[in-house]
């Protein structure tokens, strides 16, 4: 894998909890705007201290290109990835020293990638390196970066540099460590990588130009696919490719997020990694369909068809969904720009017009892939073809060069009946420049045409002579506009350029409604929605975005391209298809199992519970209240299917919050422990309430089912533990954790053992039956406030008051491991079905591999609170949970879902 050094150099400081173990910890600090993390590396004080000040300890690890070194304060470190990189580049890695203390530690600012320019251009930020003996042969070193600004921008570069930094000091703990390394760094497990499957956090690769390096040829065996994983070495490479991965997805750079997702071991992938993919793309569906880069696409709105016009020299005509291929248009010499479907009138036959490279424009057949005609068979390119909207006329553009004017090149438009192959008019501009694509106004009296000179004419074809010229406000007069679109309604219209600046105008006036340069890369196509309140846009950079056709706000960003999106257009139904420079093909659509779910109604949750797997639908239910303020509507439950969030039940009001929630295998029965201390049983299928329990003096708190249904375990906030018999809800234990209020209890899978944890600092293992205490877990911080059994039985997981989580062998209480980097209370700990990942809620959620410790993924809530409780899905394919004091969330496959406000 290429590293990411460079990002150290940058001054960033790391929060990336899967470098988290005995030799490594992180603290997430986001709160106060500061990066702090740490690592133990395998090397002496000097050792270690060259590999940051020298040009050959650098170059040994990191992977770059040490341009210059100049270690002294108000010296420079200049550095690249790029071979062929030479000094003063505008992406090389430029850092400038302020202090330093040889061997201890050294300070510099250092300048921001060109991909964040506002964080660039304000500065303000440095950063801060410690180097700390551990003893003769290990060192701590201690990165921090100060100085965050607000905004966007600088929330990617926040973001951006959290992970890549994170895997640039785990590449430097390996590199130090050897590559027979095989220690378990969490201090527990056996390092052998599990079923890990993470989708990383967001990271680039510190190249300078927010791409991700591409992994090097030895990172691959001769089959073009990663090595299998060998022990911890590999884990750790899977870890860091999913941050990477991560990484760049924040930063808004798919193409880089899925290098790096191709490049992680593949039988290392799991949950977290097909949780990744499904962020790096949202699209509904997705073919590679051409050889070549699709540079034209239409969607035909009466018969569903898709036309396709590529750089492979052909065109195709698709079915509904790309699933059968009609006919391969082939003739052309060289590319093919653009291709459209002939209006027609019922039981005509279906055609198409092609524009080549070749300079021909040709209508073809449909069904059987004949040619009918060719149009302006001559010497330069036909960029663009478009039909009248009763289709009797087609438009062809192209220019023509000349001897006897300066500059040479005319542009300009065809006209030809299309029944009779005969051209019927020819529309100039005046200008000497050709012209790139053309689209009549829905009501066909009018046509546009984007250029090469930083306008759109617009011709009334009953007096074409006098062309209406709308002007784009930039210096250059000379900008290459890529496409132009015409609204609907016909009002408006809009075209984007090679620079990435959109205008929109009002076509009768010619002024300009708005424009801006917010893409990051050429706008190389351009559709109106339907309704035509939004304009979509297909970038270079491989992104989809949906703006307000009024007013210019972004309203959305569709990810999921590879390649540079040349071509755009809305079927019948709404559903918006893509093109791509790959010659893939994409549809976007809010429709299905996308969990585009409305969340109207729902204010805040404190609890939640999924249904059991027993074959049936997938539901959940949580405790939530109506109303925006605690008092103002009653406290209920409710129950929604998990595909969509359809409600399906709400119930009457219970009177107080529903503090925690359990769901009765095999049963459609739901345990509520409630604030006011009730416990209450409801059949969530008939919506009634089927037993009320003797509850605990004080408050519930917590409650745990055993996997087969038999008992039921809640805890209360004066320190007491029922257990009941949920069938017959009869007693069966009672139990007091004394010195303290109870914050968690958890059952073991076969009910004989039982966990409490409590204010009072201790994790205690109980025998249900006679109650006896086992034994007694003490080394929490504060509060212990989660506690939960692996599933087989063989390990404890417990969190703290202060962001400790820890796993003890279940029956010496040895302690095995601690994960740090959590920040603040945790509120819950739970494992995966499978027992292969660990999920803690603290700040954020983190999802850990159960062997090693090493964190895959980090999930942060949407809304604006800490996490509190979390669950995994019987499937282990969603995870669920609360915020506190805020909504609940689900996070399944590519987006967060949050039900308070239906994003």
């Amino acid at each position: 894998m290429a590293p990411l050094a460079c990002l150290i150099l940058w001054g960033c400081s790391l929060t990336a909890p899967w470098l988290a173990g005995p030799g490594l910890s992180a603290r997430d600090a986001a709160d106060d705007r500061v990066l702090t993390h740490s690592a133990v590396v395998a090397a002496s004080l000097t050792d270690a201290w060259a590999a940051f000040t020298t040009a050959e300890g650098l170059e040994a690890w990191g992977g770059m290109r040490v341009l210059a070194l100049d270690f002294r304060v108000g010296g420079t470190i200049e550095t690249s990835y790029d071979p062929d990189a030479r000094a003063g580049d505008d992406d090389n890695i430029i850092s400038r020293i302020l202090s330093y203390e040889p061997e201890r530690m050294y300070s510099g600012t250092f300048r921001m990638p060109p991909q964040f320019p506002t964080a660039r251009e304000e500065g303000g930020h440095w950063s801060v390196m410690y180097f700390e003996p551990v003893d003769a042969g290990h060192t701590r070193i201690t990165l921090s970066i100060y100085g965050w600004g607000e905004g966007e921008d600088w929330d990617k570069a926040y973001a951006f540099f959290e992970w890549g930094n994170a895997y640039s000091l785990e590449l430097l703990r390996l590199h130090f460590a050897g590559e027979d390394d095989d220690a378990d760094v969490s201090g527990g497990g056996n390092g052998s990588g599990g079923n890990g499957s993470g989708d990383g956090g967001s990271d680039g690769d510190g190249d300078g130009d927010g791409q991700a390096t591409q992994p090097r040829p030895s990172d691959a065996n001769t089959t073009g696919e990663p090595d299998a994983p060998r022990g911890a070495d590999v884990l750790a490479e899977y870890a860091a490719t999913l941050g990477a991965a991560e990484a760049n997805l924040r930063a808004g750079d798919t193409a880089a997020a899925w290098r790096w997702l191709e490049a992680a071991p593949p039988t290392a992938r799991g949950w977290e990694w097909r949780h990744l993919a499904a962020r790096a793309d949202v699209s509904t569906i997705s073919r590679a369909v051409h050889a070549g880069a699709v540079s034209g696409l239409e969607c035909d709105a009466a018969s569903g068809l898709i036309v396709l016009a590529s750089a492979d020299g052909t065109a195709s005509v698709h079915g509904e969904s790309l699933e059968r291929t009609l006919s391969v248009l082939e003739g052309h010499e060289g590319s093919v720009y653009r291709a459209v479907f002939r209006p027609r009138a019922a039981g005509s036959e279906r055609q198409v017009a092609t524009a080549g490279q070749d300079g021909t424009a040709r209508l073809w057949r449909v069904d059987d892939g004949a040619l009918l005609n060719t149009f302006w068979d001559h010497d330069h390119p036909i960029s663009a073809v478009a039909f009248s909207p009763d289709g009797a006329l087609l438009a062809t553009s192209s220019y023509v060069r000349h001897r006897d004017i300066d500059p040479p090149v005319e542009g300009m438009v065809k006209l030809w009946d299309v029944a009779t192959g005969a051209e019927t008019m020819t529309l100039r501009h005046g200008g000497h420049t050709p012209l790139t694509q053309i689209v009549f106004t829905p009501d066909g009296a009018h046509l546009a045409a984007s250029t090469w000179s930083s306008r759109v004419y617009v011709w009334a074809l009953d007096r074409p002579e006098q062309p209406r010229a709308l002007a784009m406000s930039t210096e250059d007069d000379h900008m290459h506009l890529n496409d132009v679109a015409i609204s609907p309604d016909g009002a408006r219209v809009a075209a984007s350029d090679d620079q990435g600046f959109v205008f929109v105008w009002e076509r009768e006036s010619g002024a300009t409604l708005w424009s801006h340069d917010q893409h990051a890369a050429a706008a190389k196509a351009l559709a109106f929605t339907p309704d035509g309140r939004g304009l979509v846009t297909g970038c270079h950079d491989a992104m989809i975005r949906v703006w307000d056709s009024e007013t210019g706000d972004l309203r959305e960003t569709l990810v999921g391209h590879r390649g540079a999106v040349g071509a755009l257009d809305f079927a019948a139904d709404g559903t918006l298809w893509s093109a791509d420079a790959q010659g893939v093909v994409k549809s976007w659509s809010r429709q299905g199992d996308r969990g585009w779910w409305d969340g109207s109604g729902v204010a805040k949750a404190f609890s939640l519970a999924f249904s059991p797997a027993d074959g049936g639908e997938a539901r959940v239910c949580f405790g939530t209240f109506i109303g925006d303020e605690y008092s103002d509507g009653p406290q209920v439950l409710q129950l929604r299917r998990l595909a969509d969030g359809e409600v399906l039940w709400t119930s009457p009001d219970l009177g107080s919050f529903a503090n925690a929630m359990a769901w009765r295998p095999g049963t459609d029965e739901v345990a509520v422990g409630l604030d006011d201390s009730r416990v209450e049983l409801w059949d969530v299928a008939r919506g009634e309430r089927v037993a009320a329990l003797e509850g605990p003096e004080r408050q519930v708190s917590c409650i745990d089912i055993t996997p087969d249904g038999a008992l039921l375990a809640v805890g209360a906030y004066g320190g007491g533990v029922t257990v009941w018999d949920a069938e017959t809800h009869a007693v069966v234990a009672a139990l007091m954790h004394d010195g303290g209020a109870v914050e968690d209890v958890a059952l073991s899978a076969d009910g004989s053992r039982l966990l409490s944890a409590g204010t009072d600092g201790s994790v205690r293992l109980w025998l249900v039956d006679g109650g006896a205490e086992l034994l007694r877990l003490t080394e929490q911080v504060g509060w212990a406030t989660a506690a939960v059994f692996s599933p087989d039985g063989r390990q404890v997981l417990t969190g703290d008051q202060h962001g400790g989580v820890r796993r003890f062998d279940a029956t010496t209480g040895t302690l095995r491991a601690e994960l740090a980097g959590h920040a603040g209370t945790v509120g819950e700990v739970a494992f995966s079905p499978d027992g292969a990942r660990i999920l803690v809620a603290s700040r954020v959620v983190r999802l850990h591999d159960a062997a090693s410790g090493r964190e895959l993924l980090t999930l942060r809530p949407p809304g604006r609170y800490r996490a509190w409780e979390c669950e995994f899905s019987p499937d282990g394919e969603t995870i669920g949970w609360t915020e506190w004091g805020g909504p609940v969330s689900l996070f399944r496959g590519t987006t967060w879902r949050d039900w308070s406000t239906g994003r």
